[in-house]
């Protein structure tokens, strides 16, 4: 699903082009829900969220678009309905195209949905 354009998105736009260091300006964007920018010096953001996970499971995410070289970081939250539940979201490896999430801590069974962020090149 591709959105259209909004004020907000373009926003985001100048805000990412003005944090990245010269010589690395957006090249390509896909600003939906699971989406990423990719930046001249070939810098790329990718992120997602997941359908639920139970807790103590782990689900495979593909990236939007593959890294060309290397996935260096992932990083992963857990999203529930429950303010009283504790959950952390982890992903446990990745590579250039994908990565495996999980909900990996939790005080009760709470099922959540997992949003992610992976950057590379």
């Amino acid at each position: 699903m591709h959105l259209q354009s909004t004020e907000n998105e373009i926003s985001l736009v100048g805000l990412i082009n003005n944090l990245v260091p010269v010589g690395g300006g957006i090249v390509a964007a896909n600003l939906a829900q699971n989406g990423y920018v990719k930046f001249s010096n070939g810098l790329i953001w990718q992120w997602g969220i997941t359908g639920s996970v139970s807790t103590f499971e782990y689900t495979d995410v593909t990236f939007p678009i593959a890294f060309s070289s290397a996935c260096y970081g992932c990083v992963a939250s857990v999203q529930t309905g429950d303010s009283q539940a504790r959950q952390s979201g982890n992903c446990h490896s990745y590579s250039t195209t994908n990565a495996r999430v999980g909900n990996v801590y939790g005080d009760a069974s709470s099922d959540g949905k997992i949003s992610w962020f992976a950057y590379g090149k």
